[in-house]
C-alpha cells in the first residue's frame, strides 16, 4: 500500500506538471512577459487544486476544463473569472462539469459577454449559469437540454436584440410542452427568423395582425412581448383562422 500510494502521488504530480506545461504553451503568446506567464500558470494550478477540494470535483477535470476554455479563445483572466460560477452551477444542477463548462462558455460567446476584466467576467458567468440553472430547476428542461438548444438559437437571438434571460425562459416554456434540446433551439430560431426576416407572404400576415416587430429605434422587440401581441391579435380567431397566419 505504501508503494502504491507513492506511485499514485507521483503520477498525480506528473499529470499536474504536464497540464501546467500545456497551459504554458497555450498562454505564452498572450502573456506580457515570462515572469507573468509563470504567475498565470502557477495560479491556474493552485486554483484548480483549491477549487477541487471546495467543490468536490477532480482537479484533473477542472484543469481539463480550463484548457478547453483557453483553447476556445478565453484569456487567462476570462478563464479565472469564469471557473467559479461553472463549478457552482455544476454542483447546483447535478450535471457533468464538462457539459456545464461547454454550455456556459458557448453562451458567454454567443451573447458577447466575454470580457478581460476578471471581476466582470465572474459577474457575467454568474449571470449565465444562474439564468440557466434557474430555468432548468423551474421547468422540465435540464442544464444540458438548454445548452443544446442554445447551440441552435443563441447567436440568432443575440443578433436580433433578444436577451439571454428571455431566450432561456422561452426555451424553458417550450420544454414544458415537450419541445426540448436541439428541437427547441431550432423551433425558436425559426420563429425569430420568420419575424425578423419574413417572406412576402408572412409580411402580409404580420401587417394584417397589426404586429409591430421592431421598435422606434429599429431594434427587434423582445420575443415575449411579440408572442403576447400575437396572442392578443388572434384571441377571437378560430383555429382555422390562426393557422392561416
Amino acid at each position: 500500500p505504501i508503494v502504491s500510494g507513492f506511485t499514485l502521488a507521483g503520477k498525480s504530480y506528473t499529470d499536474l506538471e504536464s497540464k501546467l506545461n500545456t497551459f504554458r504553451g497555450l498562454l505564452k503568446d498572450s502573456a506580457p512577459s515570462a515572469e507573468e506567464l509563470n504567475k498565470q500558470v502557477t495560479e491556474l494550478g493552485t486554483s484548480s487544486q483549491k477549487t477541487a477540494v471546495e467543490y468536490g470535483i477532480a482537479g484533473t477535470k477542472i484543469r481539463d476544463g480550463m484548457e478547453e476554455m483557453i483553447k476556445k479563445g478565453f484569456t487567462f483572466n476570462q478563464t479565472v473569472g469564469a471557473m467559479p460560477s461553472v463549478l457552482k452551477a455544476t454542483t447546483a444542477s447535478g450535471d457533468d462539469f464538462n457539459a456545464v463548462m461547454e454550455v456556459t462558455a458557448g453562451t458567454i460567446e454567443q451573447f458577447g459577454l466575454k470580457v478581460d476584466d476578471t471581476e466582470q467576467m465572474l459577474k457575467n458567468t454568474e449571470r449565465v449559469t444562474s439564468d440557466i440553472t434557474f430555468v432548468a430547476n423551474k421547468t422540465s428542461s435540464g442544464f444540458a437540454d438548454l445548452g443544446e438548444a442554445m447551440q441552435n438559437v443563441g447567436t440568432k437571438a443575440s443578433l436580433n436584440n433578444q436577451t439571454l434571460e428571455d431566450t432561456i425562459s422561452i426555451l424553458g416554456v417550450l420544454s414544458n410542452a415537450n419541445i426540448k434540446g436541439g428541437e427547441a433551439g431550432t423551433y425558436l430560431m425559426n420563429a425569430i427568423e420568420n419575424l425578423a426576416n419574413p417572406t412576402k407572404e408572412a409580411q402580409k400576415g404580420i401587417k394584417a395582425l397589426g404586429l409591430q416587430v421592431y421598435d422606434t429605434n429599429g431594434k427587434m422587440k423582445p420575443m415575449p412581448q411579440l408572442l403576447e401581441d400575437i396572442e392578443k391579435a388572434t384571441a377571437n380567431m378560430t383555429d382555422e383562422q390562426k393557422n392561416a397566419y
